[in-house]
């Protein structure tokens, strides 16, 4: 029967077998040879490598004998609960997802997705028991819940993506981990607070604060205007544009468009999202529907990719406009009798979604990256075949996200530069600000609302009111800030804050990107 001893032979000593100078103890378990140089015994493997090695009590590596290891900066960390010893309401935080969980958005080239609707509900379980605790901890540490209440706004935000963001499989997996890394972290740190620290005869928790950002602004690059014909400081006069916002106009007919104002290499100039104008600004109708279902198709993919992992440079108005021209056989219909250069203008189109979008495009055929006759839009399914005479309501809603998306993300980009110290201060508080100005604070994932309530695009001041104080909260922390956002906002004084909180924006935004900036328009009804 073979051995150890005569079944292998030395790496270097290929005509010999192993003798007892090769090391001092050996031990054979297929397909593993094991020796040691200086001990007299191999250690037992458990269970053919199935058991989970831990961390034991006499600082050994076992099967048995768990024990939390102690880091004294994270000090807490030693209360995150046993996988094992949760109730089965918290079987989710240590859920590990898997394709058969991923549910693939039919409809497009793009392969994002879901989670199972049982997965989903599963994961908002922690939120609901997350927010029951916190109350109960807020009761008790009146004045000192500040981390707790961050903890809470980033499981909250991410929680929110996974309902409302189709994603990427590999972006699902990365969301489920940190919904998870933020419920056990702040589990544990409440029960470390009132159970462990007590018995401490230190304490150091009130020190904690989040680690701070350090954002990496983009390097600056000159804007490419793909509508030079079309003043963007006017606002489109057509039926399918939502109805624009008076003190927005204004605040765009008294800016001071004079370029020596415009800041050099502090942020990234180029369009986070598409124009709303690209849409339907087209004068064929082919072309217009083209645009119109690949920016569906696209949508999803790009929406989950800006919110979380955004690329080194977005696109350029002419890059989106190669984007939305393009298809996945390499021509379309639209195009096809343009002139005598389609193959040259083709090829660039078919080059710009692969530099948007890479390997995330999935291998299909046809004349738009909606590779099926249908889309589907905020859980709503639009006929493709449609889109050639769309309907005016339809169009102001889809336009009307656009504005909405790309005024959140163009705020963001400009706070971070105007409040660069706030934000390495503390990231988390300045993103909780970001979102109150929005409804569903848990971030920019919100649904369509049922009607013109809520937000910057209300007519009503008493829907408007506590998104506009948010507003001018953040402003009151940019340099060179007039005195009067940081006073409280009242009836009596808001419709001069308004104006005024508009056109500081403006001016701010275009003395750092050089155009005007996406604004919010009237939810249409």
């Amino acid at each position: 029967m073979p051995n150890a001893l005569n079944k292998f032979t030395p790496y270097i000593h290929a005509d010999s077998t192993i003798t007892s100078l090769d090391a001092r103890a050996i031990g054979y378990q297929y397909p593993l040879v094991i020796t040691t140089s200086n001990m007299d015994w191999v250690p037992e493997l458990q269970n053919d490598n199935l058991d989970e090695l831990k961390a034991r009590a006499d600082g050994c590596f076992g099967v048995v004998d768990w024990l939390q290891m102690f880091c004294k900066e994270f000090e807490y960390a030693a209360c995150i609960p046993r996988k094992d010893t949760l109730p089965i309401s918290l079987q989710f935080a240590w859920y590990t997802p898997t394709t058969a969980d991923f549910d693939i958005q039919p409809g497009t080239a793009f392969a994002v997705g879901t989670l199972d609707s049982c997965i989903i509900d599963g994961i908002n379980n922690l939120l609901t028991i997350a927010h029951k605790q916190v109350e109960v901890w807020k009761e008790k540490w009146a004045g000192k819940n500040n981390i707790v209440a961050n903890m809470l706004s980033s499981l909250k935000h991410d929680i929110s993506v996974l309902h409302r963001h189709p994603l990427m499989y590999r972006n699902i997996i990365v969301f489920i981990a940190q919904v998870q890394h933020s419920f056990l972290d702040m589990i544990a740190f409440m029960d470390y607070v009132e159970i462990i620290q007590p018995h401490l005869a230190t304490s150091s928790w009130s020190s904690w604060s989040l680690l701070p950002g350090n954002p990496k602004w983009m390097e600056d690059s000159k804007p490419n205007d793909a509508q030079r014909n079309r003043d963007k400081w006017e606002d489109l006069c057509c039926p399918e544009n939502p109805e624009s916002i008076g003190f927005w106009n204004s605040a765009f007919q008294k800016a001071d468009k004079d370029k020596g104002h415009i800041k050099q290499g502090f942020i990234d100039r180029r369009y986070q999202f598409p124009e709303p104008a690209l849409l339907i600004t087209p004068t064929l109708l082919e072309r217009k529907k083209l645009f119109i279902v690949n920016w569906l198709a696209a949508r999803p993919l790009w929406i989950s990719r800006v919110d979380h992992n955004p690329p080194e440079r977005f696109p350029s108005p002419q890059l989106w406009r190669d984007f939305l021209n393009s298809s996945p056989s390499g021509e379309s219909s639209a195009a096809a009798s343009l002139s005598s250069t389609v193959p040259t203008a083709t090829a660039k189109r078919k080059q710009a979604a692969k530099e948007i979008f890479g390997e995330d495009l999935l291998d299909a055929e046809g004349s738009t990256w909606a590779i099926q006759a249908t889309l589907v839009w905020r859980n709503e399914t639009i006929s493709v075949a449609s889109l050639s005479d769309p309907p005016t309501h339809l169009m102001r809603h889809i336009l009307w996200e656009l504005y909405e998306l790309n005024f959140h993300y163009e705020l963001q980009a400009l706070n971070r530069v105007m409040a660069c110290a706030s934000w390495e201060e503390s990231l988390l508080a300045r993103h909780d600000l970001l979102y109150s100005i929005f409804p569903e604070e848990g971030g920019f994932a919100f649904p369509i609302p049922e009607g013109d309530r809520g937000g910057l695009w209300s007519c009503e001041i008493g829907d408007i009111f506590p998104y506009v104080d948010s507003f001018c909260n953040m402003l009151s922390s940019w340099e060179n800030a007039p005195p009067h956002f940081s006073a409280p906002l009242n009836a009596s004084t808001f419709n001069e804050v308004m104006r005024r909180a508009c056109n500081f924006y403006v001016q701010c935004f275009f003395n750092h990107f050089g155009r005007p900036p996406i604004i919010p328009h009237h939810f249409p009804v």
